[in-house]
């Protein structure tokens, strides 16, 4: 069984941080304008 390419590309990005970062640092974005300006 020869061995195809998969063209499915997810892309994911956690501009929240991951766990409890919020807390740990005032740079990580919190408000939903905030999250959208850090992600584009």
């Amino acid at each position: 069984m020869p061995l195809s390419m998969n063209r499915d590309v997810f892309i994911t990005c956690a501009v929240t941080g991951s766990g409890g970062t919020q807390d740990r640092s005032p740079h990580v974005p919190r408000s939903p304008a905030e999250i959208a300006k850090s992600a584009i």
